[in-house]
């Protein structure tokens, strides 16, 4: 099949779905009768999660394109959010689920299954839908290495049938109990564990506030610890008053008075300035 056919056959595909919408957007739900009306909210909902697997698909493909560098941005997540007009937030999360659920290529461009098999064939037949795979993706990532190369497919499949009987919240209060039972006292992780998990994410806003997330390692956190624990005591005021700081407020201002310090005291690079980009 060549190209210019590929791409017909996806417009078709497009047309007929459009096409779909279009003849249930004229259904007068007012005339079903009860049962046929759940019936007919139900097998809806079921299309609507086998939609996910055409973006994941689609989303994998343009990730394995590189589109996104090749149009100036950062990476598939910028391009989806500017593109598809949607949360920073949303296109990280669309793009880590197209990664795990959707079909992978070799670099010769042989197709592999996805990483997650099982809960990638529940979304096909719209069983669960993309917070209940989330839920399960992220449960199986959370675990230790050893307990994931020993026991993810019974974790997966575990999970998989809990998701036919719960929504989203209690599935993930599930997968925290789960996790709790195959590291009781938090102990299996090893160094590879904390390797892979480190992170700090954070995203400046318009204000100059910047607001994230971390995870770090035990020499990082320590390090950390150390400093903002004195730095973060209530400081009362001289007449005796009570420091009105909350906790966080406190640890805050810690975090600020060591940076300017470590600015104060150390020759830092400077912020390289980039002219804005489209991406």
């Amino acid at each position: 099949m060549t190209e210019t056919a590929e791409q017909t056959e996806a417009q078709q595909a497009l047309e007929l779905f459009r096409a779909g919408v279009q003849a249930l957007r004229a259904v007068d739900v007012g005339q079903v009768a009860d049962d046929a009306l759940l019936d007919w909210v139900r097998a809806v909902e079921v299309e609507r999660r086998r939609l996910t697997t055409v973006d994941h698909a689609a989303v994998a493909e343009v990730d394995a394109r590189h589109l996104a560098q090749e149009r100036g941005c950062r990476d598939t997540a910028t391009l989806l959010s500017l593109l598809l007009r949607v949360d920073p937030g949303e296109a990280k999360a669309r793009v880590a689920a197209a990664i795990e659920l959707g079909w992978r290529r070799t670099l010769t461009g042989e197709r592999l299954p996805a990483v997650f098999g099982q809960t990638a064939a529940a979304c096909a037949q719209g069983s669960i839908s993309a917070a209940h795979a989330r839920v399960i993706t992220e449960a199986i990532d959370a675990s230790p290495l050893d307990v994931q190369a020993e026991r993810d497919v019974q974790i997966e499949a575990f999970l998989l049938e809990q998701a036919q009987r719960f929504a989203p919240r209690e599935l993930r209060l599930i997968a925290r109990r789960l996790h709790d039972t195959y590291d009781q006292d938090g102990r299996l992780a090893s160094d590879a564990d904390r390797e892979r998990r480190r992170c700090l994410d954070f995203r400046q806003h318009a204000d100059g506030c910047v607001s994230g997330r971390f995870h770090l390692d035990p020499i990082a956190g320590e390090a950390l610890l150390t400093v903002l624990d004195p730095l973060a005591r209530p400081a009362p005021a001289h007449d005796g008053t009570p420091d009105p700081r909350t906790p966080g407020q406190r640890r805050h201002d810690a975090l600020r008075d060591a940076l300017l310090l470590v600015l104060r005291t150390v020759s830092c690079p400077r912020r390289a300035v980039s002219p804005p980009r489209s991406c």
